[in-house]
C-alpha cells in the first residue's frame, strides 16, 4: 500500500545538510553497526492548540484539540473560536467558578523534504505547500543522531540499565518545544493573553512573526527538479 503524502503550509525555520549515525543489526542477533550517511534536514514549525475546561487549577474536561492543517496558528485561531462559543453557550463568564482556557503547544519538528515522484506530483497541485517525510517515518522505527560522537555506539549496544544512563548522552535527532502549555486565552480574563499581557490576535501574530520562513528554498529546489525531469523526458521523447 502507497504511503501517504504529507504536506505543510508552516514555515521551514531551519534547512541543514548534516551528517547523522543510525544504526542497523546485521546479522538479527544483536550485532550492530553504525551507519553514518549525509542527509538534508528541515525543521517544521507548528503548533496544537487544546480547548480545555478547568475548576481551581483542575482540568474537569477537554473540549477539542486543533492542529495546524491549514496553516501555521491556524489551530490556535480555530480553538479561540471554539472556545468562545462554548464559553457563551455555558453562560462561563470572568466571575465564573469554571474556565475555559485555551492551550498552546509549538514544536520544531525534524524531517525530509519529500522529492518522490507522488510527491512531487503533489506540489505540482499545491504549489504553496511542502511535501515532507518526519524524520520517525521509517519501517524499523530506527533513531537518529547527529554524527561526530561514540554515544550512539556505546548506547546501541548497551544493556537495559546502561542504556537508560546513556540515552542522555546521545545528540538524538527529535523534535524541539518551542512554546509549551502556553495559556493563549482565558475566558476569566477575556480580551488579553495572560501569558503575553496583550490581545490574542496580537499573541498570535507575535508568533508568526518570529518563525523564520526557509519555504522557498525547497520550493526553488522542487522546480529545478521539476525542470530537469520534465528536460530528461522531452530528450527521451526526441530519441
Amino acid at each position: 500500500m502507497a504511503r501517504d503524502v504529507e504536506l505543510t503550509k508552516c514555515p521551514i525555520v531551519k534547512i541543514e545538510n548534516a551528517t547523522l549515525d543510525t544504526y542497523l543489526d546485521v546479522s538479527g542477533f544483536g550485532d550492530f553497526k553504525i551507519i553514518t550517511f549525509q542527509r538534508q534536514l528541515i525543521w517544521i514549525r507548528s503548533a496544537t492548540a487544546s480547548v480545555v475546561l478547568m475548576r481551581k487549577g483542575k482540568l474537569l474536561r477537554t473540549v477539542g484539540n486543533f492542529n495546524d492543517h491549514f496553516g501555521f496558528l491556524k489551530s490556535a485561531e480555530t480553538a479561540l473560536e471554539e472556545a468562545k462559543k462554548v464559553a457563551a453557550m455555558e453562560e462561563i463568564g470572568p466571575e465564573s467558578e469554571i474556565q475555559v482556557m485555551v492551550n498552546l503547544n509549538i514544536v520544531d519538528e525534524p524531517a525530509i523534504f519529500d522529492t518522490s515522484g507522488i510527491a512531487l506530483d503533489y506540489m505540482k497541485s499545491y504549489p504553496t505547500k511542502i511535501a515532507y517525510r518526519s524524520i520517525s517515518d521509517n519501517i524499523d522505527m530506527r533513531q537518529f543522531a547527529y554524527s561526530g560522537t561514540d554515544a550512539m555506539a556505546k548506547w546501541v549496544k548497551g544493556d537495559d540499565e546502561s542504556k537508560f544512563s546513556l540515552h542522555t548522552q546521545v545528540p538524538w535527532i527529535e523534535p524541539v518545544m518551542v512554546i509549551s502549555n502556553q495559556c493563549l486565552w482565558d475566558s476569566s480574563k477575556p480580551q488579553a493573553n495572560p501569558t503575553l499581557g496583550c490581545e490574542c490576535a496580537t499573541a498570535i501574530a507575535w508568533h508568526r512573526e518570529r518563525a523564520v520562513n526557509f519555504s522557498d528554498q525547497l520550493i526553488n529546489q522542487r522546480d529545478e527538479l521539476l525542470e530537469m525531469i520534465r528536460k530528461r523526458r522531452l530528450q527521451l521523447a526526441i530519441a
